[in-house]
C-alpha cells in the first residue's frame, strides 16, 4: 500500500471551521475527537452523535461518515436510512473511500435511496481504486444474485423511449442480441447520460466483451469521458478486464489516457501489480516514464509497493530506476524530513526513521535508533507511526527493532481520526504479513482492540490471509467477537477463509449458528459464496441448515438459486426443509423450477417438496418453470402431480402461459398429463 498523497481529516477540518461563521477554535478539535474516542469506548453514542454532529455540518469526511454508521445502527440516533445516505453521499464525494463503499451498499440494497446497481457499481469502483477491501471484492464479482423470475430485457418494454435510452438498457442487461438489433437502426452510440457514460462505458464497465466489441464495429467512440474523467479504456484497466483493454486498444485507442489524477493505463497497472496488463501496454507502446500528477512513474509505484514482476518487466522494457529509494539517504540525519511542499517526494511530511522502515532497510534503521533522543512514536502527517508503517509492509525484522527500542505497540489508537484508528497489529493483519503479526503479539500489541467495528483477527479473515488469522487464533484472540452489521469470524471464515481455518475457529469455540443483523448464519454466507467444502465442515460442525435470513431465505433457497447440486443435497441429507418458503412465498422447488434446473427440481420432489404450493404472486413451481419455456422441469412437476390449472393473482395458468410464449412443446406436455389423469375439459 503506498502513502495516501490526501491530506487528513483533521486538516479538512481546521480548513472547514476556518470558513465557516461558527467560531470554534482550530486548536479545540483535537480536544473534541478526543473526546469522541472516549465516549465511544464506553459505549456512549449519544454524546458521540452531539460531538460528530457539528464537524459533519462544516463538511468534514470523516466526520459524516462516522455520523452515518451511527445512523444506519441507530446508536445515539433514530436509526434512519435517508440521513445515513445523505451524509454517507457528502464524505463520498470528497473521495472518503470507507463513504464511497458503504454508499454503494445502500444504491445496492435501496436503504434511503431506490435501488441502484450502475450507482452501486459506480461507488463500489471509487472505493475500490483507492485499494478499499470489501470494494474490491465486490467490483471483482458483481453478479447479481437469481430471482424467482427474471424480468424481460428493459428496452424491449420501454416503449417510446429514445433509442439510445433503450440501447444503453440493452446493454446493462448484457443483452447481445438487443444491442445488435437496436444498433441496425437509427441510435447515437456515442450519446452520453448524465452522468457522462456511453453505451461503451457500461459494457466496459461491466466487463461485457461480446458487447463492447460490437460497438466497437460500429464506430463507437473510445476518447469520450464519464463525469469523474475516465474513458472506455481508463475503466477497463481499472477493473481489469484484459480483454477489453486488447479489444479498445486493437481499436485504436490511446494507450497513453490520463484520468484525473494523472494517471496512465501503465501507472494504473503498476499500482495494482497487475504483470498480465504491464506487458500488454508495453507491448502496445506505453509512454514507460510517464509521471502522474505527483510525479510519480510506473517503475517508481510498483516498486514501492514491492510488486516484483511489474518491476522486472518495466526494467527489461527500458524504465529508469527509481530515484525515490535514494532520496530520503540523503536526508537521513536527526528527524527533519524531506520539505512537504516537494510534489514529487512520496515521504513528504516522514521522519527518515519512517522513511527507512517503510522500505525495509535494516541497517539504516539500525543507525538511526542509535541517535540519541531519536522520536520513536512521532507520527506523519496521515497519522501513522514507523511502527504502523513496517508493519503494514510486513517487515518482521524492523517490527521487532522498533519495539526493543520502545515503540508503543497500539500508539495508533492514542488518535483514531487518523489512519482509520488501526494499530500495528491491526495493519499488519489486514496485509497479511503473518511474522510482523507474532512479532507484535510477542511485544504486547492487544489483540482485542478495535478499529471503525473491526479487529485484527477481523481484517485478517476479511482478506484472506489465514497465516495471520492462525497466529492471531493462537494468540487468544476472540474468535467470537463481531463487527458493526453483527458479522462474526466464522461468517468471515465462511466467504474468505480455507476450510482448515473454518476448523480452527470452530475448534477454539466459535459459535457455529450465531447471526449478524440481517439474520444470516456462517452456514447461510458460506453458500451465498459458493463454499461447499465449507458448508459440509459447518454442517458436521452442528450448524442448523434452516436457519433463515430476515427475507425468510434458508441456506438451501440460496444453494437452489446458485445452481449447486452438491450443496443442495447436502443440506438436504442435514434435514434441511424442501418446503420452507421465503417471504416473498419462494420455496426452494419453485426457484429450480424458474431457473430451469431439472435435477435439483427432481431432488426436490424426491425430498417431498410441495409441487402446489403458491408464492405471493400466486404463482407455483410449475407456472414458473412454463414462464422460464423450461420444457425439463416442467415435464419432472407434471410427473409429480402438479396441477396445471391452478391460476395465479393474474389470473394465468399453465397452458394459457404455455400458449401466450408459443410454446407447442409446453402445451402438448401439459396436454399429454391431463389427458393421463383423465381430464378432457380444457380451460381456455
Amino acid at each position: 500500500m503506498a502513502p495516501r498523497k490526501s491530506c487528513s481529516a483533521l486538516a479538512i477540518v481546521v480548513l472547514a471551521i476556518t470558513m465557516a461563521s461558527s467560531e470554534i477554535r482550530a486548536d479545540s478539535i483535537d480536544d473534541v475527537m478526543n473526546e469522541v474516542r472516549a465516549s465511544a469506548r464506553v459505549r456512549d453514542y449519544d454524546n458521540v452523535a452531539r460531538l460528530l454532529q457539528p464537524l459533519a455540518e462544516r463538511g468534514d469526511a470523516e466526520a459524516q461518515y462516522q455520523l452515518a454508521a451511527l445512523y444506519r445502527a441507530g446508536q445515539g440516533v433514530a436509526k434512519n436510512h435517508d440521513a445515513a445516505f445523505a451524509l454517507l453521499t457528502k464524505a463520498a464525494a470528497q473521495g472518503h473511500a470507507k463513504a464511497q463503499y458503504n454508499l454503494g451498499t445502500m444504491y445496492e440494497n435501496g436503504w434511503g435511496t431506490p435501488v441502484d446497481a450502475v450507482q452501486a457499481l459506480r461507488w463500489y469502483r471509487l472505493a475500490a481504486i483507492q485499494g478499499h477491501a470489501l470494494a474490491l471484492a465486490k467490483t471483482a464479482s458483481d453478479e447479481a444474485a437469481g430471482t424467482a423470475q427474471a424480468p424481460p430485457s428493459r428496452w424491449a418494454v420501454a416503449g417510446d423511449a429514445p433509442a439510445e435510452e433503450k440501447l444503453r438498457w440493452a446493454v446493462r442487461d448484457n443483452d447481445a442480441a438487443g444491442v445488435s438489433e437496436l444498433l441496425r437502426g437509427s441510435v447515437n452510440v456515442d450519446a452520453q447520460d448524465k452522468y457522462g457514460r456511453t453505451a461503451l462505458m457500461e459494457a466496459v464497465a461491466a466487463g461485457y466483451l461480446p458487447i463492447a466489441r460490437l460497438l466497437l464495429e460500429h464506430s463507437a467512440r473510445t476518447g469520450l469521458r464519464d463525469g469523474i474523467g475516465d474513458t472506455a479504456l481508463l475503466l477497463a484497466v481499472k477493473d481489469a478486464h484484459v480483454e477489453i483493454v486488447q479489444a479498445l486498444l486493437a481499436a485504436g485507442t490511446d494507450v497513453n489516457e490520463r484520468d484525473e489524477n494523472g494517471n496512465t493505463p501503465l501507472l494504473l497497472v503498476a499500482a495494482r501489480g497487475d504483470a498480465a496488463l504491464t506487458q500488454i501496454l508495453l507491448d502496445r507502446k506505453a509512454t514507460i516514464d510517464a509521471t502522474n500528477n505527483t510525479g510519480w512513474t510506473a517503475l517508481e509505484i510498483a516498486s514501492i509497493r514491492n510488486h516484483e514482476t511489474v518491476t522486472r518487466l518495466l526494467l527489461a522494457a527500458g524504465a529508469q530506476r527509481p530515484e525515490a529509494a535514494q532520496r530520503p539517504r540523503a536526508a537521513m540525519t536527526g528527524n527533519a524530513g524531506p520539505e512537504p511542499d516537494d510534489a514529487r517526494n512520496p515521504y513528504a511530511g516522514w521522519t527518515p526513521l519512517m522513511v527507512a522502515a517503510w522500505l525495509g532497510q535494516q541497517e539504516i534503521v539500525a543507525g538511526l535508533l542509535k541517535e540519541r533522543n531519536v522520536a520513536v512514536d512521532v507520527r506523519d502527517n496521515e497519522g501513522y507511526t514507523a511502527l504502523a508503517r513496517t508493519a503494514m509492509r510486513g517487515h518482521d525484522v524492523i517490527v521487532d527493532m522498533l519495539l526493543r527500542a520502545g515503540a508503543q505497540a497500539d500508539a495508533a489508537l492514542a488518535d483514531a481520526a487518523l489512519a482509520d484508528g488501526k494499530t500495528a497489529l491491526m495493519l499488519a493483519a489486514e496485509h497479511g504479513h503473518a511474522k510482523a503479526v507474532e512479532r507484535l503479539i510477542s511485544g504486547g500489541a492487544a489483540t482485542g482492540a478495535v478499529a471503525d467495528g473491526a479487529t485484527a483477527l477481523a481484517l485478517a479473515m476479511t482478506n484472506g490471509h489465514d497465516a495471520a488469522a492462525i497466529a492471531l487464533v493462537q494468540a487468544g484472540a476472540d474468535v467470537n467477537t463481531a463487527d458493526r452489521e453483527g458479522s462474526t469470524m466464522l461468517m468471515l471464515g465462511a466467504r474468505y477463509a480455507t476450510t482448515d481455518m473454518v476448523a480452527r475457529l470452530v475448534a477454539r469455540g466459535a459459535a457455529v449458528n450465531a447471526v449478524d443483523q440481517h439474520g444470516r448464519s456462517a452456514l447461510w454466507f458460506a453458500v451465498d459464496h459458493g463454499r461447499a467444502d465449507i458448508v459440509a465442515a459447518l454442517l458436521n460442525a452442528g450448524a442448523l441448515p434452516d436457519v433463515a435470513d430476515n427475507e425468510g431465505r434458508t441456506p438451501l433457497l440460496r444453494a437452489v438459486q446458485s445452481g449447486s447440486g452438491d450443496m443442495v443435497d447436502a443440506l438436504l441429507r442435514a434435514g434441511a426443509s424442501a418446503n420452507a418458503p421465503s417471504r416473498d412465498g419462494n420455496t426452494p422447488l419453485m426457484m429450480a423450477a424458474s431457473g430451469g434446473s431439472a435435477e435439483i427440481a427432481q431432488e426436490l420432489i424426491v425430498a417431498s417438496a410441495g409441487v402446489d404450493q403458491q408464492n405471493r404472486h400466486g404463482d407455483t413451481a410449475l407456472l414458473l418453470a412454463v414462464s422460464g419455456g423450461h420444457a425439463a422441469v416442467t415435464e419432472k412437476l407434471l410427473a409429480a402431480g402438479a396441477k396445471p390449472d391452478i391460476k395465479n393473482a393474474k389470473g394465468e395458468y399453465a397452458r394459457r402461459v404455455a400458449q401466450r410464449l408459443r410454446r407447442d412443446d409446453l402445451v402438448q406436455l401439459i396436454d399429454s398429463r391431463k389427458a393421463a389423469d383423465g381430464i378432457f375439459t380444457l380451460l381456455r
